[in-house]
């Protein structure tokens, strides 16, 4: 086929030359010379933009890559340059093209093509193989219309901020484009700056979306301001590329799920939770034996050291993550009082994060359920019916730093018109107080003694020290050798004083939090402090 279609272009351009030179013998005719005489313009467009997608520091996140564009009136030096210029699978619509005369667009690979009637310019590559944040940023369908993310959630402002950017070319009255007069550039707005400021930081996306790839291939990081809720990273494993998305439909994989807000069982990063209600209550001093398991009811429910942990106190129990302290420790607070306080920090109730852009529900027990002792229980180390996103998570996980204010989270930080400045700022949320303050310190204190000493000693950062809890949550589903999936948690705050970012690592099927998502937390607390992000 490409030796065919070489050979076709070589012969078309042959006789285009002919044709080339007949046109010039005729030209001299006063036949011509009249048709000549009577002319008009054509605007051929050569390229498309749409408003931009900023970072929270008013980087780009789209259109970040250049591509070339030749807007080509028809001669035979065009002819010559051409075929030298475009790869085997462009040749034979460019024949197409030069064969009918009309000026024409065509990609091609590089900017340095001298040629009369050739005109080449830099154009937007809306989303690159290497598109930051896919999930969020969504795509394109082939009419240049959002389909998914903040691409489609914004698309009739970014299609406002948009423009043209096109050649006008003086033409005879055959529509043929004539050589005596110059080709004009028009630009109609594009490429200008107005467009969607987003409250994700480029740099700590990076991090994130580097460090989990290097620890699993399912998952999700978010990385949180626990002040304002504003969402400073949030990727999902496996990705895709925007511009291929026909090639991920069958993949079993599913790539295209943003599992950052799919709901997942979250295990022991809830007993942070169970552990603030019961200091509320004024159990901070309650220990409990723990000869490997605790029996309620008729159900044993069993620690993940089945030898037991002995007697041990809240701290302990949360460096060792012991279930059957916190089954003791929620039989005491109530199954009623954690669930109340989960929904208040968004538990139980999906979130619009922009329009389109919803995390799910996840599942929280009801009341009804939780009188039933056995559902309590599995509810006291986040099993049983309690499923949540990773964004839930995070957002305990900021209810804690924030000193017991919890926090709602926030994407679209406003919108620019000069791409320097925000004209228009969306709402943010005051913080609600869900865990007294002394509780909530307490609990910060517990979770860095787990990065210290306990289960999470992988996720310590080089420097400043972090908060956190590991998960190993089992998912009552199982693979196709009847092992049952668990998927690996890592949540936690950073730095360990004044904390200033929420961090959540989920990696699917990992069954460690210790071993896999740990060291993903570690790697963006190190990136932070790297880039100077730590205030």
């Amino acid at each position: 086929m490409e030796r065919r279609s070489t050979g076709v272009f070589a012969c078309l351009m042959f006789l285009f030359m002919v044709l080339v030179l007949r046109v010039f013998v005729l030209s001299r005719s006063a036949y011509y010379a009249a048709a000549a005489g009577s002319q008009s313009s054509y605007l051929l467009e050569v390229d498309r933009s749409r408003g931009m997608i900023y970072d929270c520091n008013m980087k780009p996140m789209v259109a970040t890559e250049t591509r070339y564009k030749a807007a080509v009136a028809p001669s035979a030096q065009a002819a010559g340059a051409l075929y030298y210029a475009l790869e085997e699978g462009q040749k034979e619509y460019a024949t197409r093209c030069l064969a009918a005369q009309r000026p024409f667009v065509i990609e091609v690979e590089q900017p340095q093509i001298f040629a009369k009637g050739v005109d080449v310019f830099p154009v937007q590559v809306r989303a690159g193989a290497e598109q930051l944040a896919v999930h969020l940023v969504g795509y394109l369908d082939a009419e240049g219309n959002g389909v998914a993310g903040i691409e489609l959630a914004c698309n009739d402002y970014l299609k406002r901020c948009g423009g043209s950017l096109s050649v006008r070319y003086v033409t005879d009255t055959l529509g043929q484009a004539l050589d005596t007069a110059a080709p004009e550039k028009v630009s109609d707005h594009y490429g200008e700056k107005g467009g969607v400021v987003t409250t994700i930081d480029s740099d700590i996306q990076r991090i994130a979306e580097q460090a989990a790839a290097r620890y699993f291939e399912r998952g999700a990081v978010v990385v949180l301001d626990v002040h304002t809720g504003e969402i400073r990273a949030m990727a999902s494993l496996p990705t895709y590329d925007p511009g291929k998305v026909a090639d991920y439909l069958e993949d079993e994989s599913s790539p295209m799920i943003n599992r950052a807000l799919w709901p997942y069982s979250v295990g022991s990063t809830f007993k942070v939770l169970v552990a603030a209600t019961a200091i509320e209550q004024g159990y901070i001093s309650h220990t409990n034996d723990c000869p490997g398991y605790v029996q309620v009811g008729d159900t044993i429910f069993r620690c993940h050291n089945l030898a037991g942990h002995g007697l041990v106190n809240m701290t302990q129990a949360l460096e060792k993550s012991c279930n059957p302290y916190f089954v003791s420790l929620i039989m005491k607070t109530g199954g009623e009082s954690v669930a109340y306080k989960a929904s208040v920090i968004g538990f139980g109730s999906p979130l619009e994060l922009a329009d389109g852009i919803v995390a799910s529900a996840g599942r929280l027990p009801t009341y009804e359920e939780l009188a039933i002792p056995g559902q309590t229980a599995n509810f006291g180390f986040g099993q049983g019916y309690l499923t949540a996103t990773p964004l839930q998570v995070a957002q305990l996980m900021a209810t804690i730093a924030n000193d017991g204010a919890a926090v709602t989270p926030k994407l679209i930080a406003g919108y620019t018109q000069d791409g320097v400045n925000i004209s228009e700022y969306t709402p943010t949320y005051a913080p609600k107080q869900v865990v007294s303050q002394y509780a909530a310190l307490q609990v910060q204190r517990m979770m860095v003694s787990v990065v210290e000493q306990g289960s999470g000693q992988k996720a310590k950062p080089e420097t400043l020290g972090a908060g956190g809890k590991t998960a190993s949550a089992q998912t009552g589903t199982y693979d196709a050798e009847g092992k049952e999936i668990v998927h690996a948690w890592f949540g936690g705050f950073y730095p360990a004083d004044d904390p200033q970012y929420a961090i959540v690592v989920l990696a699917e099927g990992m069954e460690s939090g210790g071993d896999y998502a740990a060291p993903v937390f570690k790697e963006i607390c190190d990136g932070i402090a790297a880039q100077g992000k730590v205030g």
